[in-house]
């Protein structure tokens, strides 16, 4: 028997078998997980498995120790060492608000491994090697904010795990929380925008996003599909509709239409009898019609009609 001291980590051992007429015979790789720890790292994967080789598996969806914020919920999986358990306690802490506290039950033995599957890092089950009991806590993910959250396991000081909820694709415009809230003047009176510009600098994002809430098409999420189509619609006209007069695409009178009712069905472009450029813009659903026009050659386009 060979005996060999690990630190704790994460090893992949390649067995080589030689004979003596030195023909070597590789053997299956095997991964091995050592750790002193009862608790390790939980992993945090989509709720819905994907396909590779005709076979279903879960994706890991943690980036360097994150979790997308975004509507697609997601599984947190906790390997426990002792599979005798039969159930662990956790804690699961956003902000200042604990989300989950109570029992986890849902579990399923096996040595968690990991490949490569066009591009993405799937989940697969040995039988093989040490096991681990893996825990299963679903339906967590939409109910944290932004930021650090916390995982506490059976109150353990030494089972304290924290990560990150970072937004990836938020709009540019939302990274400045004071011009995010002066976007909103489209759709808003004055006063509410002054009072949400009242707040202190590190409350203005947090007021926002309180506002937003009172309209959010699904409250029992923390993410918020109409404040993140509200602001890629801002982050458009930011980008094609400046002008070199330096009116702010958001501020511009199509900024102002794109905003409030989205991409036209139609564009169509056009000269008047001053040869001026004409923009008209076409929505079907609305049934609605919105005439612009370059009067000075700038590219600002003033509303003519509507």
């Amino acid at each position: 028997m060979i005996k060999i001291e690990l630190a704790n980590g994460s090893y992949n051992i390649l067995p080589i078998v030689t004979d003596k007429n030195s023909r070597e015979l590789k053997l299956e790789n095997v991964r091995i997980d050592v750790s002193d720890k009862k608790y390790r790292e939980p992993l945090i994967v989509d709720a819905k498995k994907i396909r590779c080789d005709g076979q279903d598996f879960l994706r890991l969806t943690n980036y360097e120790n994150s979790l997308p914020f975004g509507s697609e919920p997601c599984d947190f999986i906790i390997p426990v060492s002792d599979i005798s358990e039969e159930e662990i306690f956790v804690t699961v802490i956003s902000g200042i608000d604990t989300v989950y506290y109570g029992k986890v039950i849902t579990s399923f033995v096996s040595n968690l491994d990991f490949f490569e599957c066009d591009g993405k890092i799937l989940l697969s089950e040995r039988n093989e090697g040490i096991k681990t009991r893996n825990y299963v806590l679903p339906g967590i993910s939409n109910k944290l904010q932004e930021g650090t959250f916390t995982i506490v396991i059976d109150e353990n000081k030494d089972a304290n795990f924290k990560k990150d909820v970072f937004w990836y694709d938020k709009p540019v415009s939302l990274r400045n929380p004071e011009e995010a809230v002066k976007a909103i003047k489209n759709i808003e009176n004055e006063d509410v925008v002054d009072s949400l510009l009242s707040q202190g600098e590190e409350l203005i994002y947090k007021a926002l996003v309180g506002y937003w809430k009172k309209i959010d098409p699904t409250p029992e999420t923390e993410y918020n599909e109409l404040m993140a189509e509200f602001y890629t619609r801002v982050d458009y006209t930011l980008k094609n509709f400046g002008s070199i007069t330096g009116v702010k695409g958001v501020e511009s009178d199509r900024g102002k239409i794109f905003v409030k009712f989205g991409k036209p069905n139609k564009i169509e472009r056009s000269s008047n009898l001053q040869g001026k450029v004409v923009e008209t813009w076409i929505y079907d659903k609305l049934q609605r019609k919105f005439v612009f026009v370059d009067k000075d050659g700038t590219g600002e386009f003033s509303l003519e009609s509507s």
